[in-house]
């Protein structure tokens, strides 16, 4: 017999909000990319096509989050969404749960109360993000917090599996590899914010969470696709299912990266989404990008330009 402590939707609908955002991750991380690191990279090695002057060879730092909109009329779009979503299912947790850890049966809602756990920490990160863009903060503070929000992730998945069958337990387990890869991105993304490979990293495990999760509502809760674990070799195939979602997943960033160079290099295409940073808000080694009159793409050092209630947006 199953115990069953979720529900097929409480992993479905998850899934695919992870999806969306590991999706979302992977497109601005590559549209960002090329549109200037590669194009930065490009003239200091050649010393051809855009021109840029810099008094120094400090490297673009990717943003911690975008948004959508052009300066003027720009919403921070990804910390608003971390905030709703992750409030939606805190509060539904609650309410399952009746706001208490007892049931007539005993202790029983502690996994509700866990989950509800990992939303409070993904609202406090839309928060950090909200106050990062219109207060200073101590650098990398947006990436920390998200970092901190996947390992208490992660923790509580590891010590998710207390009174479950074979099947589950070994559906968390994967789950838990997911995590732990996005929590460990994000921290190589806190120590170099400048490195394209950390942030799309923690954008293809954020895509893999979503994948996995989705795929285990029916795995263990849909009726009509329940796998039977009276059958030899079935723990070992969730395992190689698993890693045949990092496998497509790998794939499909490979493809998003591609058809960014495609829309952005080739074709000339404006992105999407907009990245809009207060100077007092950066560390004063970082630089920030001017697109001049004159067409000529200018590196500042913020030593230079520090203009405490000035904003920049990049599109």
């Amino acid at each position: 017999n199953r115990m069953r402590m979720g529900s097929f939707i409480g992993h479905v609908l998850p899934g695919v909000i992870l999806v969306i955002w590991g999706l979302s991750a992977l497109l601005c991380a590559s549209q960002y990319y090329h549109q200037y690191v590669r194009k930065d990279r490009r003239c200091q090695r050649s010393g051809t096509g855009t021109k840029i002057r810099s008094k120094n060879s400090k490297k673009v730092v990717f943003p911690p989050w975008y948004g959508v909109g052009a300066k003027g009329c720009f919403c921070p779009l990804e910390p608003i969404l971390k905030i709703l979503l992750p409030l939606i299912g805190l509060i539904c947790e609650l309410i399952r749960a009746n706001f208490s850890l007892y049931t007539r049966l005993g202790l029983r809602n502690v996994n509700n109360f866990a989950h509800g756990g990992i939303y409070m920490l993904f609202i406090i990160s839309g928060v950090v993000d909200l106050i990062g863009y219109w207060v200073r903060l101590p650098d990398g503070s947006e990436r920390a917090m998200l970092g901190l929000g996947f390992t208490v992730e992660t923790l509580i998945f590891a010590f998710h599996q207390d009174d479950k069958d074979q099947i589950d337990a070994r559906c968390h387990t994967m789950l838990v590899v997911a995590t732990a890869a996005t929590s460990f991105f994000t921290c190589l993304e806190f120590l170099n914010p400048s490195s394209f490979l950390y942030q799309s990293g923690r954008g293809l495990f954020i895509l893999v969470q979503g994948t996995w999760m989705f795929h285990m509502g029916f795995i263990v809760y849909k009726e009509s696709t329940h796998w039977d674990n009276s059958e030899g070799g079935i723990l070992g195939l969730i395992s190689v299912v698993f890693f045949w979602h990092v496998i497509i997943n790998v794939i499909i960033a490979l493809i998003v990266f591609s058809l960014t160079w495609l829309a952005i290099v080739r074709c000339g295409l404006a992105p999407f989404y907009g990245v809009s940073e207060k100077v007092k808000s950066l560390s004063m080694n970082q630089r920030l990008l001017h697109k001049e009159d004159n067409g000529v793409l200018e590196i500042r050092d913020m030593e230079d330009n520090v203009e405490e209630n000035e904003e920049t947006t990049i599109l």
